[in-house]
């Protein structure tokens, strides 16, 4: 059975809901559809590929838009709605094909409706009765009587080879020039007009309009496919009428179980941590805008910080997946995630410094990396923003698109100091795999952002890289240090060398690591010297001496 869809981006999900409906009524039958758009987003693409199977096919074909300029639109109608009359070009090795609107509900077997006998007509269609009875005057206008068959163009069996061989594509763009400026209805006119008298009747199952449903003819029971030709299932405001729930809630079903299948829950843990309101609202509208629709995006802020909290709740207020956790104002950046973990049971988890800013495709380039290589955390490549002199810097990943082990990341990557200062040693900028906090078990006992980073790679079996630009960070945001004290020395000191235990007991290569523990340890002396913390600094001495021959032992030198 081939079936073809014309669709927007914007509106891929509906047509992956009619898509799914129709695979969920023909688990045995090889499905191959065929979208004609002006061009699909990667994500899009990506969610559709999901719909696939050893059955299912889904072929995207882009359609010169250039073609059909001039031509009418009526309000809330795309260009793509004429994209219909090429089909007998665009597919010239089918004889048949099944053309359907992005609006439909399929809840029945198409089968019969497939091998329907059109006889000597181009193509066959439901008599559209919304029009005979809430427009009849602009339906006798167009030349059509009472008796006439004027089909409702959401449904389709086209003839494509009687089409091809009497040039009826040709025609239709002649119509279309001809009639442009007399109809309201666009190519669904067109194609009524041109064709009147070649058209066969289907019976009224295989489209259940508006108007249908408000008479109940037939029962909702016995339709096949349901077409919400006016209101729709998606938009809350359309809601009201009684004759419009049940089919209302079918819908949503459908769409829900599409949107477990295409898209899984993902939580974004944004910290507010001491930022400024204007970078919050950027970083949030950002986040707001992103192709990957099914977020829970928890906004970490201060309960002191009045302006901060009172942001947050105008994007609580516009968009239900915004949630806000108060946090206490001597809590740390570090202490704002974890707590942000703590509230969310999503499988993914994404890291974001609310000091920056995500493109569109952000999201979703991550997850689509972390599904197709199975990996447990995907990195992202990113661009590096002073805004003292706005300049942006792009750094060469050095990594090539794909998956890798931890092993070859901290032992590749741990050397280039661009990299361990902005994004190795950092939480942002990936996507986790959830299980990764519970198999990283002693990770809370770290108090350092860069120390729980390394926790999760030694946690993880495979990394995944995504090459595209789709991160922002702050040059002043990521230079900030936390001050330290004799206190947090200490601390600081014990979690170094523990997770230099830990490296060492899972094998991992420790020259790079024995570098950036020597530079860290080389921090805490200056620090302890300059504090007069003698004890301190004796142990951080003991420390460095040690180290010299682990590093010995650690090189390739006898």
């Amino acid at each position: 059975m081939h079936i073809a869809f014309s669709a927007t981006d914007s509106y891929v999900d509906y047509m992956g809901t009619a898509i799914y409906s129709i695979i969920q009524h023909h688990p045995q039958q090889e499905l191959h559809f065929h979208i004609l758009t002006r061009g699909f987003s990667s994500h899009s693409r990506f969610k559709l590929s999901l719909l696939e199977s050893e059955l299912v096919s889904i072929d995207v074909i882009e359609v010169n838009a250039g073609l059909f300029e001039g031509l009418p639109l009526k309000e809330n109608i795309s260009l793509e709605t004429y994209f219909r009359i090429l089909l007998p070009n665009l597919l010239p090795q089918l004889p048949r094909i099944l053309y359907l609107d992005c609006d439909i509900l399929v809840k029945g077997d198409l089968t019969e409706l497939w091998q329907f006998d059109l006889n000597d007509s181009y193509l066959a269609g439901v008599n559209e009765l919304d029009m005979l009875h809430r427009n009849p005057d602009y339906r006798q206008k167009i030349g059509f009587e009472t008796d006439d068959i004027y089909v409702n163009a959401g449904v389709l069996l086209l003839d494509l080879a009687k089409m091809r061989k009497d040039q009826i594509t040709e025609l239709l763009f002649e119509k279309a020039e001809q009639l442009k400026d007399s109809i309201d209805y666009q190519d669904q006119d067109i194609i009524n007009i041109a064709l009147k008298g070649k058209i066969r009747p289907l019976a009224q199952k295989y489209n259940v309009t508006s108007y249908l449903r408000e008479v109940s003819q037939p029962p909702l029971e016995e339709a096949a496919i349901i077409h919400f030709n006016w209101h729709k299932p998606w938009r809350k405001d359309q809601n009201s009428l009684h004759y419009n729930r049940p089919a209302f809630q079918l819908y949503r079903n459908y769409y829900q179980d599409y949107q477990q299948l295409t898209e899984q829950p993902i939580t974004l843990l944004v910290n507010a941590h001491q930022v400024r309101p204007e970078a919050l609202r950027q970083c949030l509208t950002s986040i707001q805008q992103q192709a990957y629709q099914r977020l829970d995006i928890v906004v970490l802020v201060s309960e002191k910080e009045a302006d901060l909290l009172a942001l947050a709740r105008q994007y609580l207020d516009q968009d239900h997946r915004f949630r806000l956790r108060e946090m206490k104002p001597t809590a740390t950046r570090l202490d704002y995630y974890k707590q942000g973990i703590a509230t969310t049971y999503s499988p993914y988890l994404i890291f974001v410094d609310a000091e920056d800013w995500l493109d569109a495709d952000y999201v979703s380039g991550l997850y689509r990396h972390l599904y197709h290589e199975e990996a447990d955390i995907c990195l992202g490549a990113f661009t590096l923003f002073n805004e003292e002199d706005g300049i942006y810097s792009f750094f060469e990943p050095e990594i090539h698109q794909g998956s890798r082990t931890s092993t070859y990341l901290l032992e590749n990557l741990f050397g280039l100091k661009w990299y361990e200062s902005y994004r190795h040693l950092s939480l942002t900028g990936k996507i986790y795999r959830r299980q990764l906090f519970s198999q990283a078990h002693l990770i809370n006992d770290y108090q350092s952002e860069d120390l729980w980073s390394l926790m999760l790679y030694l946690a993880s079996k495979t990394l995944a890289f995504n090459g595209e630009r789709t991160y922002v960070k702050r040059l002043k945001r990521v230079e900030e240090k936390q001050a330290l004290h004799a206190e947090t020395i200490s601390l600081r000191r014990q979690e170094l060398l523990s997770i230099l235990t830990s490296f060492a007991v899972c094998k991992i290569p420790l020259q790079h690591v024995l570098n950036y523990y020597q530079e860290q340890l080389q921090i805490l002396l200056e620090t302890a010297w300059q504090l007069h913390e003698r004890e301190l600094v004796t142990q951080l001495e003991a420390d460095l001496n040690r180290l010299t021959s682990l590093k010995l032992l650690a090189s390739d030198k006898p």
